[in-house]
């Protein structure tokens, strides 16, 4: 559960820089040799990688399947592969290229790991976002509206720790509130450039951006079952209270 998970923003800050710096190395005393437990296949991004081994991005901290081959262990057992289509199976190329025996853990365990990260997969296979009409975006701030006079509106505040380098364990919590509800305020946002990075982070849209407050929208892959808008012309209801979207955009494997 996010809420039972341990705020990324305590660790010290010196740890963090130098990890950015050290990578897996830091690590090389205690975890030469061993065996890693990991729930999610291990990330392999990098400036210098190919589309074929792993995810080009611009991210300031070293890749899971790097960090875990500097830091030498010999071997890593994996819950479930990334459903990142940039990642898919190349943070297991990484590592075993490297040398490191990789075994798929599978079973009963496989599905366990796969419901701990239910909500990223959710990010992942998400639509990606769609050039929205002006109408469309009145319809859903209407909607946002009523779901805030009943009380109903999802909100997540991004406090001032966070705003340089938002935590997972909070896009977690966002990933949780957008796949149920569609609909989310994220209230602390510092300037429209965080918005529009947390934005693209969840695969969300911006729908409005007011003050330090910001307003996203990600349709539900199996789509929520009250319908109000639809972004094929289909017009809101006047009792809708929550965002039904269909789309016609594909998503990731």
């Amino acid at each position: 559960r996010v809420q039972d998970m341990p705020e990324i923003s305590s660790i010290d800050a010196s740890f963090s820089a130098k990890y950015k710096r050290k990578g897996g190395e830091m690590f090389r005393d205690l975890a030469k040799g061993t065996t890693a437990y990991v729930t999610l296949e291990p990330c392999c991004h990098s400036p210098d990688s190919n589309r074929s081994m792993g995810e080009v991005t611009k991210k300031s901290t070293p890749p899971c399947a790097t960090t875990l081959i500097q830091a030498g262990v010999s071997r890593v057992v994996i819950g479930c592969r990334d459903p990142n289509s940039h990642v898919n199976g190349g943070g297991v190329k990484l590592l075993r290229a490297s040398g490191i025996t990789v075994d798929w853990i599978g079973g009963k365990e496989e599905h366990t790991a796969r419901d701990l990260i239910s909500s990223f997969t959710h990010r992942m296979q998400a639509p990606h976002p769609v050039s929205m009409t002006l109408n469309v975006r009145a319809k859903l701030r209407q909607i946002a509206h009523k779901l805030k006079v009943s009380r109903q509106l999802q909100d997540i505040l991004l406090s001032k720790v966070k705003e340089k380098a938002v935590s997972e364990t909070w896009y977690a919590e966002a990933d949780c509130k957008l796949t149920s509800h569609e609909l989310l305020i994220v209230k602390g946002v510092a300037n429209n450039s965080l918005a529009r990075v947390i934005a693209q982070t969840l695969r969300a849209t911006e729908i409005q951006v007011i003050g330090n407050t910001c307003l996203l929208f990600r349709p539900s892959v199996a789509g929520l079952k009250t319908s109000g808008v639809i972004l094929n012309g289909t017009s809101l209801s006047n009792n809708s209270t929550t965002a039904s979207i269909t789309t016609t955009s594909t998503t990731s494997p």
